[in-house]
């Protein structure tokens, strides 16, 4: 919940926030360790399913950040695009508010992606994955795609590479959201007359 006395933000949200991420990272720099010795042991260590791991608990992270994202917004009665659109800025001009609720989304609804297609007729086919076909995308899901692509090729592994790619330290944890958050809280407090 958004909640502000004089210039200081208070609430609990932020800190059920990082005490989620600090769990998820805990987990996050096990598996670390566990794909350090992949590397050395295995001819594939992908196929151990380590990098996977790491992906869903990314996800996981993101949703969370979502979740701040909209406890945030939401009782101030901001509209949530405007809320979004608000700073700090990705290099690939998006707000990272919106890439990280855009991740959030990915993560939880990209499965929903891999579906039965169709022909033209709009006849049943043979089942066929549509994993990376953009064409076959709902406009909403190529909105999603058109986003991360600011950030990372839609590729294996989005979720970890936005999270590289949108954190300032060089450190792989997700509670190094946090910071962007708190930049865009300031922002969207800016706002409110």
């Amino acid at each position: 919940m958004y909640l502000k006395m004089g210039a200081e933000f208070i609430g609990t949200d932020l800190v059920f926030l990082i005490e989620i991420l600090e769990m998820l990272d805990i987990k996050l720099e096990k598996l670390d360790l566990d794909i350090q010795e992949a590397i050395n042991c295995s001819a594939d260590p992908d196929s151990l399913g380590y990098f996977d791991r790491v992906e869903y608990l990314v996800g996981v992270g993101f949703c969370a950040c979502q979740r701040y994202l909209s406890s945030t917004y939401g009782p101030i009665e901001i509209d949530k695009a405007k809320a979004l659109k608000v700073g700090p800025f990705h290099e690939g001009g998006l707000s990272l508010a919106t890439i990280i609720n855009v991740a959030a989304n990915y993560w939880k609804h990209s499965d929903e992606w891999n579906s039965i297609g169709y022909n033209t007729n709009n006849e049943k086919k043979e089942l066929e994955l549509v994993i990376r076909s953009i064409e076959n995308l709902s406009k909403q899901q190529k909105g999603t795609v058109s986003a991360i692509e600011t950030v990372t090729p839609w590729a294996d592994y989005t979720c970890e590479n936005i999270l590289a790619l949108i954190t300032p330290s060089s450190e792989f944890k997700l509670v190094e959201l946090v910071p962007i958050l708190t930049e865009w809280r300031a922002e969207l407090d800016s706002l409110i007359v």
